[in-house]
């Protein structure tokens, strides 16, 4: 059952990637049915350093990004769109998308799903994973 539920970004534990098939972006996930007491929506801040990805992907649930700060090319179905602060986008399921900040200072983006539990999106990235060399 959903009850009323506030929470502090800062509060939270980052979660992220540094993978060349999916991106090197952070994330802290803030409102999702697997820490909260919420159902309908799961939400929450990603942080992209400059130069950090987060690779094409699609996943059935249609999704939202409001920008917070810095400037942000997310390409949506093959057009790319110049993000900047107080920019909202809605991304349908299933739809490709990747996100890339190629300016010189960190970008922050609230993210928001229309499923109860962050777990519960299922991330297909588009480019097969690269495999990893053998140092010798």
């Amino acid at each position: 059952m959903s009850k009323p539920y506030v929470v502090n970004e800062s509060s939270l534990p980052l979660e992220g990637w540094d993978d060349v098939a999916r991106g090197t972006t952070l994330w802290r996930t803030m409102i999702s049915a697997d820490i909260a007491p919420t159902d309908t929506f799961s939400a929450g801040i990603a942080y992209f350093a400059p130069g950090q990805t987060l690779e094409p992907h699609r996943h059935s649930h249609a999704e939202v990004y409001f920008i917070l700060e810095g400037e942000l090319e997310i390409t949506i179905e093959g057009t790319t769109h110049v993000a900047k602060p107080n920019t909202a986008l809605f991304i349908p399921g299933n739809a490709e998308h990747g996100t890339l900040n190629a300016s010189s200072a960190p970008a922050r983006i609230f993210y928001c799903f229309a499923t109860d539990r962050f777990s519960d999106v299922q991330y297909q990235f588009s480019a097969p994973a690269k495999p990893v060399l053998a140092r010798s």
